[in-house]
């Protein structure tokens, strides 16, 4: 199968780092992008104090379940942003089923975002 892209390509040089910002998309609806892929580009810029609280990021957590709690219980309980299905797959669990008390279950929990004092 043959593949024909557009691409755009930038780069920005900021505080020591040169950062690349790619745009792909297929030959035939590159000029539908051009404009998205151009605007984004040209929105790199130091983030203000204002921007830092709305930074959210996914951490893996592992948390205690309750006895017969099933996974999505506990996924709700926890407000995981996890699937089910997703939540089943990253600890090697049927779908189905009750967990034992204590139980250690990986969950993906959304959070502000903690840059470890870099950056701010």
């Amino acid at each position: 199968m043959l593949f024909r892209s557009g691409v755009l390509f930038t780069w920005v040089a900021h505080k020591g780092l040169v950062y690349q910002i790619t745009g792909l998309s297929p030959t035939n609806s590159f000029d539908a992008y051009r404009g998205i892929f151009t605007k984004t580009a040209s929105s790199f810029r130091p983030l203000s104090q204002e921007d830092w609280p709305k930074i959210k990021e996914t951490r893996l957590r592992v948390v205690p379940a309750r006895q017969g709690e099933t996974l999505e219980e506990l996924g709700k309980r926890v407000n995981s942003v996890w699937s089910l299905a997703e939540t089943a797959v990253a600890n090697g669990l049927s779908q189905q089923g009750r967990l034992r008390g204590g139980q250690l279950i990986k969950v993906a929990i959304l959070q502000p975002y903690e840059p470890n004092g870099a950056g701010r």
